[in-house]
């Protein structure tokens, strides 16, 4: 139950959920996951050119979000969904690119959230 309390959590407080969209087609090159019926590969829930929620259920390998559409600067975080705690220092990365996701703090063989928002929007 510690899991969903966090996932609540984390929608309630960081994403404009009602506001935003899954967006899968945004996500390059990232790891793939044996699901209970298929392969699943890191899903994208977004606003575009404010926010993005980028679920990775295997953060070995990350790889990138396409962010060509929107030139803004952009904070990135680490969500651990395990613990529900943000973990590792903030980012300030450049949209209008394909943006490299990195590495997660700890445990790249768990599942991770990396949350960009975009840089200078008040809340």
């Amino acid at each position: 139950w510690s899991d969903m309390a966090s996932a609540r959590t984390f929608m309630s407080e960081q994403l404009p959920f009602w506001e935003m969209e899954p967006n899968d087609g945004l996500m390059q090159d990232s790891s793939e996951f044996e699901g209970l019926k298929n392969q699943v590969q890191a899903q994208v829930f977004a606003k575009a050119g404010e926010i993005y929620a980028i679920y990775l259920p295997c953060a070995s390998n990350t790889g990138t979000l396409d962010l060509r559409d929107h030139p803004q600067r952009f904070q990135q975080q680490w969500f651990n969904p395990r613990t529900g705690d943000f973990v590792g220092p903030e980012a300030l990365v450049e949209g209008g690119r394909l943006v490299p996701l990195g590495k997660p703090p700890n445990d790249p063989s768990e599942d991770w959230v990396v949350l960009f928002k975009r840089h200078g929007v008040q809340e």
